[in-house]
């Protein structure tokens, strides 16, 4: 038997040591990226060197043991750079009732055995009620059963992981809820809409193998934001005129759009006794509504500035939380794994005041091919003027950076990201893959994929 003992929580990349622990009929053990050897060892220490290449990309770290006849023993596998959070979460589903409801409720997994602290339930689109965080009801008799209906499910946790789950039912799927998806965002062409399930059939392929597209949404979607502790203070001034409740609602996304706030100063987590195994998070805050006002609002407000789940010292005395620089790109590529794992329509934005530090370990050039990879738009806005941008300079690698230093420049950057969401959609698909394995077929009109 074979199993990690490298394992990789958060963004990796370049030349990495993985170490393995193998039992004592294991004579060899392959190490596999994406399906190919790269490695191989045969004894004490039970490790090597493994390139992960330069550029960040979700990948697929396998092991294989083998006796010494050469005979497969055992083989394991890990993702990296996906969304490895420490929380699992599932949806699962009971019986339809005599009144018509069918009874729902949620099966979590998380460190520490923490409990969620908030939970939400969507039936296409809409919010269903959860009681103590775990059981629902779904409306079943009210729902057409010719219809595909999508259920999005989402726990946020003290420690700041996001768990996320999305089952399917109805439709072709008739009585049978199907939770092995991987949802391709899509932009659409000025003018055009998506045709029916049928028309679509063969749009989306994985090499020559056609995937099967089993529903689209259309509707929810979630906006990560990444702000630089330099813009805080002119986000504020911006803001203050959105200050009475009248005027919160200026520059909303509209309604089943949520904005999280996702902190470029990432924290330190111990996971062992001995402080051992360490991994940088970077603290992502619950999601914010319309109904807590326009985004101006949201990103100025100080009542949002450290708006983040209880975690930490605070929360959690064994966990030690050591406080490091800003690293901006760093926190973007992790907002991009975010925004990516939710399953909605989704958007990275980054803004940026004078003279921004950013002690990350990847660029920004190598940061924006990585939200290309995982179908995240991006966006940069600035708080400078166009004019200051070009007298302090503008931070290598981010360009093209919008001017949001005025209220009308402000609301003009908002407008631009609500009508692109407007444009995007998900299309679902059967089974799990990587987005960067996935391509649009020729025959596909009126669609793109993200870039």
């Amino acid at each position: 038997m074979v199993e990690f003992l490298t394992l990789f929580l958060g963004l990796v990349s370049g030349i990495q040591t993985i170490e393995v622990s193998v039992t004592e009929d294991v004579a060899a053990v392959e190490l596999m990226l994406d399906g190919e050897v790269v490695a191989e060892i045969d004894g004490e220490p039970w490790q090597a060197e493994v390139n992960l290449g330069a550029d960040l990309k979700p990948r697929i770290l396998g092991a294989i043991a083998r006796n010494t006849d050469g005979i497969e023993l055992h083989r394991t596998e890990q993702t990296i750079n996906t969304a490895q959070s420490r929380a699992f979460l599932r949806i699962v589903l009971g019986r339809t009732q005599p009144d018509g409801t069918r009874d729902g409720r949620l099966v979590w997994v998380s460190a520490e055995n923490a409990k969620p602290i908030r939970v939400a339930v969507t039936l296409d689109a809409e919010p269903l009620e959860v009681v103590a965080n775990r059981a629902f009801k779904l409306p079943f008799g009210e729902l057409d059963p010719t219809q595909t209906h999508i259920i999005n499910a989402q726990a946020d946790f003290p420690d700041d992981s996001v768990a996320t789950a999305t089952v399917l039912l109805g439709g072709r799927f008739a009585d049978k809820v199907v939770s092995q998806l991987t949802a391709v965002p899509v932009v659409l062409s000025p003018g055009a809409n998506l045709p029916g399930m049928e028309r679509m059939s063969g749009w989306l392929k994985k090499g020559d193998q056609p995937l099967e597209i089993v529903a689209v949404e259309e509707r929810s979607a979630e906006v990560i934001v990444v702000r630089d502790r330099n813009s805080y203070n002119r986000l504020i001034d911006l803001a203050y005129r959105f200050r009475e409740a009248r005027h919160r609602a200026v520059g909303t996304l509209g309604s089943n759009r949520s904005v999280r706030l996702l902190k470029a100063t990432p924290v330190r987590d111990a996971e062992s006794a001995d402080q051992s195994i360490l991994f940088d998070r970077f603290p992502l805050s619950e999601a914010l509504s319309e109904g807590y006002g326009g985004v101006p609002y949201i990103l100025g407000s100080r009542f949002f500035r450290d708006r983040f789940s209880a975690g930490g010292a605070d929360g959690h005395g064994k966990r030690s939380r050591l406080e490091q620089p800003q690293r901006l790109a760093d926190a973007v590529a992790n907002a991009g794994v975010s925004a990516s794992a939710s399953g909605f329509l989704r958007a990275v934005v980054l803004v940026l005041g004078e003279n921004p530090e950013d002690g990350s370990q990847w660029s920004a050039s190598t940061v924006r091919r990585f939200l290309t990879t995982m179908g995240v738009p991006f966006y940069v806005w600035s708080t400078l003027s166009e004019s200051r941008q070009a007298t302090v300079g503008a931070p290598e690698g981010w360009e093209p950076i919008q001017d949001i230093s005025t209220h009308p420049q402000y609301l003009e950057a908002v407008g631009r990201l609500s009508k692109d969401l407007g444009e995007q959609r998900v299309l679902w698909v059967s089974g799990e893959h990587f987005l960067h394995d996935i391509q649009l077929a020729s025959h596909a009109e009126g669609v793109r994929m993200v870039q």
